[in-house]
């Protein structure tokens, strides 16, 4: 598996998303196995806008921690 960076903020939100399928279904999820689930819906519903909506939010944040 390639090995890549995920930012520590995501990671956090992945393992707490993990915590609760865990609870919900009282089944065994590894969190890597949740961040596949995750990557695999998100790749099946994101939209161009999606993205676009995403890049403007991170160049709005970009300017207002620059200035």
């Amino acid at each position: 598996m390639p090995t890549k960076h995920i930012d520590d903020n995501i990671w956090k939100k992945v393992t707490n998303k993990t915590l609760d399928m865990v609870i919900q279904t009282k089944m065994m999820l590894k969190e890597n196995e949740m961040l596949q689930i995750l990557i695999m819906v998100g790749l099946n519903r994101i939209s161009e806008n999606d993205v676009h909506q995403y890049l403007l939010q991170k160049k709005s944040k970009s300017k207002s921690t620059a200035g």
